[in-house]
């Protein structure tokens, strides 16, 4: 080969190579002058905890702004629930109408919340008290469908009772094993689409495959925070549950109802904060400040 021609050869390789270069650096380099951050696949826990346990108290004008409502209401639906438990007018449905009843009016709060955490104050600004339009009724949608999943539990719960009552050995643990499986998958299941929530909230829903593959790989993760952050609740409302009882003063009842449904406020306000900040460090990418 003529000198001339490998100078030029290894020119043009170094050219090349110097190319590669700058596109693996720019592939790894982040966004930084548009301002955005690529998503990241990791979900750090001890911090989303931490920011979530203290949304409530890092917002508390709109915190009080948007659950006042949903607070009310559910005084008095948790006050009507007991008055009909203890009169028996619909002694085995209470409890029933009362949870459905603290699901439809906490659904306007926890779209509102979740536009506060991903998309700042500015995006609950102008919004009234208590909005129901199509995200909330959308929101309320996904929300008994997934609440629907519990129903496949009949089938399994029925065949353990048949086998109970026929004393069948075999059948009872058929029962057991297929309860235990169809309850691990509707755990699965509502873990890996609670992004359906933020994005209904955001108006960017993508569908429930979307919703699912924006979880992967953090399945463990999020079910631990989901339960790490519901269990202080819940264990504080049990708590209160037993300074009641069925013939206690109806202004002592009145009283541990309010302060239940007060942490039953911040309970939802820490939850919804907490899936949203995930949503919003796992979706766009952008670390809670």
């Amino acid at each position: 080969m003529h000198p001339r021609n490998a100078v030029v050869v290894s020119e043009r390789i170094c050219k090349e190579m110097d190319s590669m270069e700058d596109a693996l650096h720019a592939l790894r380099k982040p966004a930084a002058d548009s301002g955005e951050q690529a998503p990241s696949n990791h979900l750090p826990a001890t911090e989303i905890a931490l920011h979530s346990l203290a949304l409530p108290f890092q917002h508390i004008l709109p915190l009080l702004r948007m659950g006042v409502v949903p607070f009310l209401l559910a005084v008095s639906l948790q006050i009507v629930g007991n008055i009909f438990r203890t009169t028996g007018v619909v002694h085995s449905l209470g409890l029933f109408w009362v949870m459905l009843g603290l699901i439809v009016v906490y659904i306007p709060f926890d779209v509102g919340w979740t536009r506060l955490v991903i998309t700042g104050p500015p995006s609950i600004a102008n919004r009234s008290l208590f909005p129901f339009g199509r995200p909330e009724r959308y929101y309320l949608l996904a929300v008994f469908l997934l609440g629907c999943s519990c129903l496949t539990l009949a089938f399994p719960v029925f065949a353990a009772r048949l086998a109970l009552r026929g004393f069948n050995h075999d059948l009872q643990v058929a029962a057991g094993l297929l309860l235990l499986w169809t309850l691990v998958a509707i755990v699965v299941c509502v873990i890996r689409l609670l992004f359906v929530f933020p994005a209904i909230a955001t108006n960017s829903y993508q569908g429930l495959t979307t919703a699912w593959k924006q979880t992967k790989g953090n399945f463990e993760t999020l079910a631990l925070l989901y339960t790490g952050i519901k269990l202080p609740y819940l264990l504080m409302l049990a708590i209160l549950d037993a300074f009641v009882e069925p013939y206690s003063p109806f202004i002592l009842k009145a009283m541990i109802m309010s302060v239940q449904c007060l942490i039953l406020l911040l309970s939802q306000a820490t939850t919804v904060g907490m899936i949203a900040l995930a949503y919003k460090r796992l979706v766009q990418g952008i670390v809670p400040e």
